[in-house]
């Protein structure tokens, strides 16, 4: 019963973990807009959500949210350790060829330590997102796998845990050596004391992006920045467009939360139109939990995939 009970928590932690993207206080801004959405455009309520529940699309989304949620509680123990030996590790590395900092770079003031641990560790997680996003699209072993993330013709918050669990265990092996390098660099830099901001346990830029715009930009509601914004921030409407099925879009807007490495690479893309669709015009796989699991493992790479 106490491994039933875990393992029905673990399930249930997306909506509940303050570093989930689909915390419960970001679903509630997202329902409370959608409404708003809703009745302005004068759409049923009754149509959307009867889409919503009979999708296909949207029956993998959870098929495959319950797969990897399951993955992940086996593995939790595992990264916490990891990334806690990675960064000590590294402590030592810059122990070893540097010397101890003594905080002569700057003064490791509880501000200032606090400030520089929050800025640093949130330009590497998103600049190392973006390199592995990246990879998923242009190196075709690894585009097998990517493949089920973006057969998704719903868009909608589930969608952000439709990926193959190959793909979700290289996000974890990605955040185990970003946050173990920052925290061995910051360990070796001011000591053990200093951490970064946090709301709730959860690194505070993060999760207020996350509480404010995350759920949007798997939706159909195009939400867009002012045009000076776009340029360093990723909009809702700009993550929809890297999802678009309109050929023009193919492998553009990798960027997580900043545009700036989409803008450095040439991927950047902000358009005033919503996509006229999402999704593949090929895939390897069906509408089904066995079938995207199963077949990006054998299926090779198909180049008319878009």
């Amino acid at each position: 019963m106490p491994e039933m009970s875990v393992q029905v928590e673990s399930l249930f932690r997306p909506f509940l973990d303050s570093s989930s993207r689909t915390h419960w206080l970001g679903l509630v801004i997202f329902l409370v807009i959608g409404l708003v959405w809703v009745k302005r455009q004068k759409v049923s309520l009754g149509s959307v959500w009867q889409r919503f529940v009979r999708s296909t699309s949207t029956h993998l989304d959870v098929q495959l949210l319950i797969v990897n949620r399951l993955l992940k509680g086996l593995l939790t123990g595992t990264s916490v350790f990891a990334t806690w030996w990675f960064s000590l590790r590294c402590a030592e590395i810059f122990r070893y060829c540097f010397g101890d900092s003594g905080g002569i770079i700057i003064p490791a003031s509880m501000v200032s330590g606090v400030a520089l641990y929050s800025v640093v560790l949130f330009l590497v997680e998103d600049v190392t997102r973006f390199a592995l996003h990246k990879a998923l699209h242009q190196v075709p072993l690894l585009w097998r796998f990517h493949q089920v993330h973006h057969s998704a013709t719903l868009l909608t918050p589930l969608t952000f845990f439709r990926v193959h669990p190959v793909e979700s265990i290289l996000y974890q092996l990605r955040s185990i050596l970003s946050v173990g390098f920052v925290a061995g660099l910051m360990y070796w830099w001011a000591g053990p004391t200093v951490t970064p901001l946090e709301v709730w346990g959860v690194p505070a830029i993060g999760f207020a992006l996350n509480t404010l715009f995350g759920n949007f930009r798997h939706s159909h509601l195009f939400i867009q920045f002012p045009r000076w914004m776009e340029l360093w921030l990723v909009s809702p409407a700009q993550h929809q467009i890297h999802h678009s099925i309109e050929v023009q879009h193919k492998d553009r807007n990798f960027g997580t939360w900043l545009s700036i490495w989409d803008r450095c690479s040439g991927t950047l893309v902000v358009s005033t139109q919503p996509p006229a669709g999402f999704g593949l015009v090929e895939t390897n796989h069906q509408q089904g939990v066995v079938s995207a699991i199963t077949s990006p493992l054998w299926r090779k790479y198909d180049s008319k995939t878009v």
